[in-house]
């Protein structure tokens, strides 16, 4: 082997290695790591995590009341004197060093730090539920992908069979047994069937472009599924509770503390201050004094400012209580409905599934006798269309229980947040 022709051997090599990398990556995303991807470029995530940041610094602010504040002044101050010869001119250097201190003001600094507290948790929920949210975005539209899929495989199969029915019309015409219009109308169905199956494979092609849009890639196509029974997953539904609940009932109590922030206008306010003055010039040279001082203020008559406030603040607390109520019934409600729904669409998957049984025993009947010359054109047509209908119907009810699934979980967690641990989808890996 020459020179060129080891490098040649090399770069092919290189090659090659480079395509199973590839493909093997490319085969190594699954429905977790969907979420994890649409989590991470979601742009409504990447601004909450700024708005977190905003609200902590909130907090850190509502502290500042607690702490004495210093502050040191300077000032310089030349003076020339026109009618006061023995002066002349003077400069001034004066240093004074301020330390003030809220003693007392009626609770409002207390009910600021715990209303901001409250907020800070009430973020934590939001950006939660915005998690949530695009976590059940992924999965909805998974399960849609996953259906439309069976829907082509279903397409296929009806082609196949279109086909075949077709052929054996073809040659019973020949023999003389049937009519040629028989042959025609198997043609139609053929071309129904087609195009029925092109449609489904474009409904397919689009649910992967919305899904590849969401978690960030070029391509999503599944290619590698095991049908899950959708029966084998128990779902722990007692919980009432979910995030806008949650947040709904933080709200409430934030709106407590704004009213006894409005309540505290009531109250008489008291603060401290200390004052250390130091100046020099050239006729008053290095004086020194200090000033303490403690003030109250007690409010008299404000035009009813802070009963209009506290008035106010509580009509905002007694909205934010039922609130929160609303949406505590509503969930409750909603749980019961998501059971009962689960349950009615998983005892529709086994009437389907006795349908289909029997759709493809009238189909193999049906087709025996039009090929033993017994049956008609029209009954083997019958057959055909209700076989396709089971097909499909056994599809859509698979589908209706993957998303009833998918809403119990999004509606209580209960397998964890952001959907990580899903039972019923982990075998079925996105390219």
């Amino acid at each position: 082997m020459n020179r060129l022709e080891r490098k040649t051997f090399v770069s092919i090599a290189i090659f090659l290695s480079l395509i199973c990398l590839t493909y093997q990556n490319a085969l190594s995303l699954t429905v977790k790591n969907a979420i994890d991807l649409a989590i991470k470029n979601n742009p409504q995530l990447n601004a909450e995590r700024w708005n977190s940041k905003i609200i902590i610094s909130n907090l850190k602010i509502s502290y500042a009341p607690f702490y004495p504040h210093l502050s040191v002044n300077y000032a310089f101050t030349h003076t020339h004197s026109f009618n006061s010869p023995a002066y002349g001119l003077d400069n001034q250097h004066t240093v004074q060093a301020l330390i003030n201190m809220s003693i007392f003001n009626g609770f409002a600094d207390i009910s600021t730090v715990k209303k901001n507290k409250l907020l800070v948790s009430a973020e934590k929920l939001t950006k939660d539920k915005t998690l949530a949210t695009v976590a059940y975005e992924v999965l909805t539209k998974y399960i849609n992908l996953i259906h439309l899929k069976n829907v082509v495989a279903v397409r296929r199969k009806i082609v196949r069979d279109t086909k075949q029915n077709l052929a054996v019309a073809i040659f019973r015409s020949k023999e003389g047994l049937i009519p040629l219009s028989d042959v025609w109308k198997w043609q139609t169905e053929v071309a129904t069937a087609k195009y029925n199956l092109i449609n489904s494979i474009g409904n397919l092609n689009s649910a992967d472009i919305d899904l590849a849009n969401i978690i960030g890639l070029p391509k999503s196509k599944i290619t590698k599924t095991s049908t899950p029974d959708v029966r084998d997953t128990k779902f722990n539904i007692t919980a009432a509770t979910d995030f806008d609940t949650e947040i709904a009932k933080i709200g409430q109590n934030v709106q407590s503390e704004k009213v006894k922030e409005a309540e505290s206008g009531y109250f008489p306010t008291v603060n401290a201050s200390y004052i250390y003055n130091w100046s020099d010039s050239r006729f008053f040279p290095k004086r020194f004094n200090e000033i303490a001082s403690i003030s109250v203020s007690l409010p008299l008559f404000e035009g009813f400012l802070t009963k209009n406030s506290v008035d106010a603040a509580r009509a905002e607390f007694m909205k934010s209580k039922f609130e929160y109520l609303d949406k505590k019934n509503a969930l409750v409600t909603n749980i019961r409905l998501l059971k009962n729904r689960l349950k009615t669409d998983e005892m529709l998957i086994d009437e389907a599934n006795v349908s289909l049984s029997g759709a493809k025993k009238d189909r193999s009947v049906a087709l025996d006798r039009y090929k033993e010359g017994m049956g008609n054109l029209t009954e083997l047509l019958l057959a055909e269309n209700s076989l396709r209908d089971s097909y499909l119907n056994l599809s859509e009810r698979k589908l209706a229980v993957l998303l009833d699934k998918a809403d119990i979980e999004e509606t209580t967690e209960s397998y964890g947040l952001y959907f990580k641990n899903l039972k019923f989808l982990t075998n079925v890996v996105f390219r």
